[in-house]
């Protein structure tokens, strides 16, 4: 599919979605999904979604792509700016599924970010 830009993809896939999209359970919730799907976007440089109701923010949006760079999965700094954040994580301290563990520990056993953490920490 060839849109012009981040927030016409969304809203367009959106619909598509809950036109033709097939029904599945996830996580044992009902949603409906679309496989295999190529989005281009002909000036990808304007990639900030802005669709009236979503109330998103672009400087909390800044705030968590930092975080997620940084290596971070704490609350502590994200829910200052994202409140809603702690809704998501297990234990009010940590997104145990963050991203930016994840990404930092790309094809190591993360050893090395542990003993960094801990010397922070004093440990």
């Amino acid at each position: 599919m060839h849109y012009r830009n981040a927030t016409r993809a969304f809203v367009a896939e959106l619909a598509e979605i809950q036109r033709v999209g097939d029904a599945v359970v996830m996580r044992g919730k009902p949603t409906h999904e679309l496989l295999a799907r190529t989005v281009t976007l002909a000036a990808p440089s304007e990639r900030f979604i802005t669709v009236p109701g979503r109330r998103n923010d672009v400087f909390a949006t800044v705030t968590e792509t930092m975080w997620v760079i940084a290596g971070h999965n704490d609350m502590e700094y994200l829910a200052r700016y994202l409140g809603r954040a702690l809704g998501f994580s297990d234990d009010g301290a940590t997104w145990r599924g963050g991203y930016g563990p994840r990404l930092r520990d790309w094809g190591r056993d993360g050893s090395a970010r542990r003993d960094s953490e801990a010397a922070e920490r004093g440990s």
